[in-house]
């Protein structure tokens, strides 16, 4: 594709840890943030070399994933590594959205759970025996 830097073969890595965060101002691209992470190979051994990344990789923490890495030198901070995902910025979205909703759905299943504090007791009430006995025959007979 003309106009994209090559990026070599992606690498295997689990990122382990979001060490820190530095957010900036804006840049030429808007706002911006680094992330300071931790990572595995893929064999699973410690990488022991300053790792960065622009991208939202909580959503990828435990996970082996395909990574481009690219090194950069600096005069001031020394050697480090760039990693991005393989992952375009929108695919990590979605699996960010399923999480929430395998959670949701967790969360769903035990509140169904008989002895669960926030289990609802089903209560028979005068007025929910009247309106199971009687059912509304016009739009006036609701309230809203």
């Amino acid at each position: 594709m003309a106009g994209k830097k090559d990026r070599g073969e992606p690498k295997k890595l689990t990122v382990t840890e979001i060490v820190r965060t530095i957010a900036s101002g804006d840049g030429e691209h808007g706002p911006w943030e680094i992330k300071e992470i931790k990572a595995l190979n893929a064999a699973g051994a410690p990488i022991n070399e300053t790792l960065k990344t622009f991208a939202d990789v909580t959503p990828l923490l435990g996970k082996l994933e395909e990574f481009y890495v690219e090194r950069q030198d600096h005069e001031k901070y020394g050697t480090s590594f760039l990693v991005s995902p393989k992952t375009s910025g929108l695919q990590l979205k979605v699996q960010v959205l399923e999480g929430r909703v395998d959670a949701l759905e967790q969360r769903v299943a035990q509140l169904g759970q008989p002895g669960n504090p926030a289990t609802p007791v089903p209560q028979s009430t005068p007025a929910a025996a009247a309106a199971s006995s009687s059912p509304a025959t016009s739009d006036d007979d609701i309230p809203f």
